[in-house]
């Protein structure tokens, strides 16, 4: 099902009439009434229902759970839910330190590992991560893989922990060492010799 924009007019309809989001046949977002007016054009996820939906695994449709096989190669899934937060549905199956993010379509978005041992993360990365966050209190590590539209695979590392003064942050640095991003945002700090931070 082709996907378009859902517009601030589709969303004030849907608000008016008590407009739901559901999970169809093929795993896409329906906007429907629920006071039997006329239905609502589908295909859309309502931006004020927007959020996560638990779901049986053996309901994720076959395309997706396919290429989260794939990508899980020995690892056995087993749980699944759905992130409504983009204008597209994105399924996230889980299973042991794995979590693998594909569109309704069956096309991979992202397979986040969880890393265990600190000599995985590249030397670059960890050098970045010390000079432009001292004293950083690691709690968790995370190798994200995600597809370009060319086909290649881009790699970045999360790193979940809290600063020096207590702060909770979430810190993603690409491959090479070069670049990283923050979150929150207003705790973003400048690394002497990296590019600037991605948008």
């Amino acid at each position: 099902m082709t996907r378009r924009k859902f517009t601030k007019r589709t969303k004030t309809v849907a608000a008016a009439v008590g407009a739901a989001c559901v999970v169809g046949a093929g795993g896409v977002g329906i906007v429907q009434a629920q006071d039997g007016a006329e239905q609502l054009p589908t295909g859309f996820t309502v931006q004020p229902l927007a959020g996560e939906q638990t779901i049986n695994i053996k309901d994720v449709p076959p395309q997706v759970i396919h290429t989260a096989d794939q990508a899980a190669k020995s690892i056995d899934l087993k749980t699944a839910q759905v992130d409504y937060d983009d204008i597209e549905a994105v399924y996230e199956i889980t299973g042991a330190g794995i979590e693998i993010d594909v569109k309704t379509n069956g096309r991979l978005e992202e397979i986040e590992e969880v890393i265990s041992r600190n000599r995985e993360v590249p030397r670059a990365v960890r050098q970045l991560l010390r000079s432009a966050f001292p004293g950083f209190d690691v709690t968790k590590i995370e190798r994200s893989t995600r597809p370009t539209e060319i086909g290649l695979l881009r790699v970045f590392w999360e790193f979940d922990g809290k600063t020096t003064d207590g702060k909770d942050l979430d810190i993603e640095i690409n491959q090479r060492g070069t670049q990283y991003n923050v979150e929150p945002a207003s705790l973003q700090r400048p690394a002497p010799g990296t590019e600037a931070p991605a948008p």
